[in-house]
């Protein structure tokens, strides 16, 4: 069960990846985020 829901996260996370590549904002506020983190 583990396995499937780390499976789902990275999918997940490659989307989210994606997504932000098309929207130069969106991709402005993942690099803040992460540097806040």
């Amino acid at each position: 069960m583990d396995e499937k829901m780390g499976q789902e996260k990275e999918s997940s996370k490659t989307s989210n990846c994606l997504e932000t590549r098309r929207s130069p904002k969106k991709r402005n506020a993942g690099r803040i985020r992460i540097q806040g983190e």
